[in-house]
């Protein structure tokens, strides 16, 4: 499809029969939106892949622009470690470890993919050895690491946001898997235990480490731990909350928090606080009003269904970016996806909702 036609919005809900039949229907109106699909066919798995490979390989090419100017075939020694451990190139993308998607994930926070994949290979290319090595050089002292690794990392991370703060994350991080494994030779392999646990536990673990909030635990989990969970950034927490998948208190601005939030319910789990303690025991909260009088708050949700999860991901995340994001919005684009929340929305609020803690 050229870049000068305009996609329609195929209101394919007015058939749709089930709940299953409404979610697919969607899958394929906003992938006629985003363009990634030529096949109306294409599963739901073809569209995760399609996406991702379109991303690694534009991240592919920045990488070889710039670390593969010195090497004889044009292809950093990265890359090809990359694929001997079959990893991702991107950031946050799927690890042979949990303790290196940790890592990726912390750097990928408040920052764009290729800024954060090429951080990430440059730092594997100063230590080739992963965690253990990067442990050995920094040091197993959080509050006085090694000062020249230091300086030497925050040279290789300069140019992503809060350097000084991901590098500390990372840092605490390590320190605790060493006191895990009882020294730094088996960091690398330290949180591969979380893979035997239920989201639930997974995620409350994960959580328990400096720098990991619940969308970076959705990313570890959906991408190295290939568990069916939809992780939940700013694009995909708003799309959610337009097409009413979660229904949010009118005075209540969409922060972190918020996103907190959705992540729990649109994967259907018992909801966290920031400890990774489950709130409360009811479907209820009662709150505080100004007047000092009580009030009940509840909030519904959807809950994505599972098999669905890792291609709406990609699919909520590029629908926002041509609905508001910079660089990526249109005139016609930003029309497309407001036609598409207009035509799915009600069809959405005719699915039977399920109910969590305000």
């Amino acid at each position: 499809m050229g870049e000068d036609q305009e996609p329609q919005v195929k209101d394919e809900a007015q058939s749709a029969e089930g709940d299953e039949d409404v979610w697919a229907g969607f899958i394929r109106a906003a992938e006629a939106i985003v363009g990634v699909v030529d096949d109306d066919q294409a599963t739901t798995a073809d569209e995760a892949e399609r996406v991702r490979s379109k991303i690694e390989a534009a991240v592919t090419v920045s990488l070889k622009d710039r670390l593969g100017a010195d090497c004889p075939d044009g292809v950093p020694a990265v890359l090809k470690m990359y694929e001997e451990l079959g990893e991702s190139v991107t950031g946050c993308g799927r690890k042979s470890t949990v303790v290196r998607a940790c890592i990726g994930g912390i750097l990928a926070t408040v920052v764009s993919i290729p800024a954060a994949s090429e951080a990430l290979a440059l730092l594997w290319t100063e230590f080739p050895g992963g965690a253990a090595q990067l442990l050995e050089a920094l040091g197993t002292d959080v509050a006085n690491p090694d000062t020249e690794a230091t300086a030497r990392v925050e040279g290789l991370i300069e140019f992503i946001g809060h350097k000084k703060r991901r590098l500390k994350e990372i840092h605490e991080l390590l320190c605790r898997c060493a006191q895990l494994v009882g020294g730094t030779a088996g960091v690398n392999e330290a949180l591969e235990y979380v893979r035997a646990m239920s989201d639930q536990e997974a995620v409350a673990e994960l959580m328990s480490f400096c720098g990991i909030g619940s969308k970076l635990a959705g990313c570890i989990l959906a991408f190295t731990c290939l568990r069916p969970l939809l992780a939940v950034d700013t694009n995909v927490g708003q799309m959610a909350t337009l097409l009413g998948w979660f229904t949010l208190r009118k005075e209540q601005e969409m922060g972190p928090e918020t996103y907190h939030d959705i992540f729990f319910g649109l994967n259907g789990l018992q909801h966290l606080s920031k400890k990774g303690r489950a709130k409360g025991g009811g479907r209820m909260r009662v709150e505080a009003t100004k007047g000092g009088a009580l009030k009940k708050v509840v909030r519904t949700r959807l809950v994505v269904p599972a098999q669905h999860r890792r291609a709406l991901h990609c699919l909520l995340l590029q629908l926002n970016q041509k609905r508001a994001g910079n660089g990526h919005r249109t005139e016609n684009s930003t029309r497309q996806v407001n036609e598409l929340i207009r035509i799915w929305k009600p069809r959405f609020a005719q699915l039977k909702p399920t109910f969590m803690l305000s």
